[in-house]
């Protein structure tokens, strides 16, 4: 992936996450992604898809 291709990638994951009212917090050398139903840590915003974003259930134990 070119650097420009990164950059606009990483512009649409904070758009999306702005517009679903979810949260990005630096963790680390990561980026920790969490909101209702979504918590994920990914290492480059530029890899996560907006599949990534979709709310799922929690699961009972």
């Amino acid at each position: 992936m070119n650097l420009e291709t990164a950059e606009k990638r990483r512009a649409e994951t904070r758009r999306l996450c702005a517009d679903m009212g979810i949260a990005i917090q630096p963790y680390g050398n990561a980026w920790w992604i969490h909101g209702e139903g979504v918590d994920l840590v990914a290492v480059d915003l530029a890899w996560v898809r907006p599949d990534d974003l979709r709310p799922r259930q929690l699961a009972t134990r």
